[in-house]
């Protein structure tokens, strides 16, 4: 695991009682903690496409799972991937700096939820060696959409993956962006 600056982490959390579960939420690709969050704010494809536009019904009581959690005093904590698009080992990284925040965050036990690619971080993490006082604490996870078959993207990603970098490698440096 990197070095992760918990600080530079944009992190949400909320603190519940002590006795409940502790529950924490991993976005999916291209999005943020707001997916979880705020919706309304929201946006995917990178920045591209507000969820505000899919979520019309939605707008008049946007109460999701997360606001649920915080009415039943139960800890809530998301963060935003420092690289929402970059690789998954990135995220699985940061998720489970994350869950160190809960060696100072009194609770019964922790719940992942994860959405889309998510889910398959917290599934990589449960397949990691961690601190065994947070593996032990970890009682379910709970995937939303999550492609635990594999999905077309990330086929078509392997495929092209090795043929992009030899294009990237043919191109002139002062061509090739640096975002």
């Amino acid at each position: 695991m990197d070095n992760i600056d918990l600080d530079k982490l944009d992190l949400q959390i909320v603190r519940g009682a002590p006795a409940k579960p502790a529950f924490v939420f991993i976005h999916g690709l291209g999005m943020t903690h707001l997916t979880w969050t705020n919706p309304p704010e929201a946006r995917m494809m990178g920045g591209m496409i507000s969820l505000r536009t899919l979520l019309k019904e939605f707008l008049n009581n946007p109460s999701t799972l997360w606001h649920d959690l915080k009415k039943l005093d139960c800890t809530a904590i998301s963060w935003s991937q420092r690289r929402p698009v970059g690789p998954a080992s990135d995220a699985v990284d940061e998720l489970e700096c994350v869950l160190e925040l809960l060696n100072d965050i009194p609770c019964s036990s922790v719940i992942l939820v994860g959405h889309s690619r998510g889910g398959l971080v917290a599934r990589s993490l449960l397949n990691r060696s961690i601190n065994p006082d947070i593996m032990n604490k970890i009682k379910g996870l709970i995937t939303i959409c999550s492609p635990h078959s594999g999905s077309g993207l990330a086929r078509w990603a392997t495929t092209l993956g090795p043929a992009a970098e030899r294009i990237k490698d043919a191109l002139p440096t002062d061509s090739q962006s640096t975002h």
